[in-house]
């Protein structure tokens, strides 16, 4: 996660926009995605598809949110 923080802050530097794309099949796997972003201080939420609890966890935070919508089958990264 450090290499992660210390490359998010090196592409802000550059006036780069950052984003995390959550691709996770659970409500837990969803939530430890969001939690990453708001460590990283990632700019954009990208996927995921557990939208009340994401709003929760992002209430008062600075973060762009685009979850997915449709119907999910099967895992996109299989």
């Amino acid at each position: 996660m450090d290499k992660l923080k210390i490359l998010v802050q090196r592409m802000k530097k550059q006036d780069m926009r950052t984003y995390l794309e959550v691709v996770s099949e659970s409500e837990e796997a969803n939530m430890k995605s969001v939690k990453s972003a708001l460590e990283l201080g990632v700019d954009n939420l990208i996927g995921g598809s557990y939208v009340e609890q994401t709003l929760k966890l992002m209430k008062g935070k600075k973060l762009g949110f685009f979850p997915y919508i449709g119907k999910i089958v099967g895992h996109p990264c299989c």
